[in-house]
């Protein structure tokens, strides 16, 4: 009786643990979960850190567009003269994309004795970087170097347009400047010499990488009629009237036509 017990006994315990094909089976669950929960939080976190980049991308376009913006609405009517001496338009748009123009609203908290309109431009370089010229000068010396800050990367494209208050779109600007090879895209039926009419609008479109084509359509700030007529051959403003038609005030009278050299 007591062998018959022992047997029993045995055979109890021997039926409490696993085989080796059950263990092996669970080690497989568990490694097949581990991979699928591994691959899931991997998803999430290249989803997370794509939309962070994605996130900041954008913030960058916005920075980029304001800062666009202000210089564009601030557009003062004040030439300039370049590093050669030549006279140069308040503003100027060729058909490479570049935008050059003089601006107002240059801060100047330290008070030093210099102009607050400041001369700016925008262009995109062969490396797909959207650039923001300035100048610390008005009319140039053959030594005045703009600094240069880089706005935007990765940048596919950017266009530029001039739309008038006539409906004309111009691709450059000032419409006259020949030697420069700038000629409008569209005239709507203006007479040879006949002065071009008053821009009211600029359109800007970007390319940029995940977002596509960007547009924008900024109005130009009015009136702006020198604007439209660009700089005499003579590189002085005309003598008329008009309210910016008067000749900048020379650097020792500290005006806001100075240029601070």
């Amino acid at each position: 009786m007591s062998s018959c017990f022992y047997k029993a006994s045995t055979k109890h315990r021997l039926s409490k643990g696993f085989t080796l094909i059950e263990v092996l089976v669970a080690v497989a669950i568990f490694g097949l979960i581990g991979i699928v929960s591994g691959q899931l939080l991997l998803r999430v976190l290249e989803a997370q850190q794509l939309g962070e980049a994605r996130a900041d991308k954008l913030a960058d376009l916005q920075r980029a567009l304001t800062l666009f913006e202000r210089d564009v609405l601030q557009t003062a009517d004040r030439p300039i003269r370049d590093e050669f001496g030549d006279p140069q338009p308040p503003l100027r748009l060729a058909f490479s994309g570049s935008l050059e123009l003089t601006r107002h609203g240059w801060g100047n908290p330290l008070g030093w004795p210099r102009s607050e309109l400041q001369r700016v431009g925008w262009e995109l370089d062969g490396e797909g970087r959207l650039q923001r010229q300035f100048w610390n000068v008005l009319d140039r010396a053959q030594d005045s170097e703009p600094q240069v800050q880089t706005v935007l990367e990765e940048v596919r494209g950017f266009e530029l347009q001039l739309l008038d208050a006539n409906g004309g779109i111009w691709n450059a600007w000032p419409p006259d400047d020949v030697a420069a090879g700038l000629t409008p895209l569209q005239e709507n039926g203006g007479e040879p010499g006949e002065e071009p009419p008053e821009l009211v609008a600029m359109r800007v479109e970007i390319d940029l990488p995940p977002f596509g084509r960007i547009e924008r359509l900024l109005p130009m700030p009015m009136p702006v009629p020198t604007l439209a007529r660009g700089l005499p051959e003579d590189g002085t403003p005309d003598d008329g009237e008009g309210p910016g038609d008067a000749e900048p005030a020379p650097p020792d009278e500290g005006g806001e036509g100075t240029d601070g050299q």
